[in-house]
């Protein structure tokens, strides 16, 4: 019996796990994560999809499955782009914009106008 005929309601399936998806994944990641923001829980979710594809009873709990698969999944994420270069955009508490950006826009524009 397969991942799939196990799980009939997989959308809903998914919708009832997305803490145990969180949790794993923050876990692995040592920090909060953000559903909107952060590339992690997309991979996440998408090896907790791929652990109702591939489920078996005979791979035990399948939790404990779909935890090993997310782990796996998260380590091979961050091994492909631990070399790609990324700016930090730190938000400015106080009026909400990006400091960084809006310094090099600011900075950009002035020397147009100079």
């Amino acid at each position: 019996m397969s991942g799939v005929e196990l799980f009939k309601d997989r959308d809903e399936f998914i919708t009832k796990n997305k803490g145990f998806i969180y949790n794993v994944a923050s876990s692995v990641c040592g920090k909060k994560l953000d559903w909107h923001n952060d590339d992690e829980l997309s991979i996440a979710m998408i090896a907790f999809n791929k652990a109702i594809d591939t489920y078996t009873k005979e791979k035990g709990n399948f939790y404990n499955y779909a935890r090993v698969l997310i782990k796996n999944a998260l380590i091979d994420y961050f091994r492909k782009n631990k070399n790609m270069p990324y700016l930090i955009f730190e938000l400015d508490k106080q009026n909400g914009k990006k400091n960084y950006a809006e310094n090099e826009i600011e900075l950009i524009q002035e020397n147009l106008i100079l």
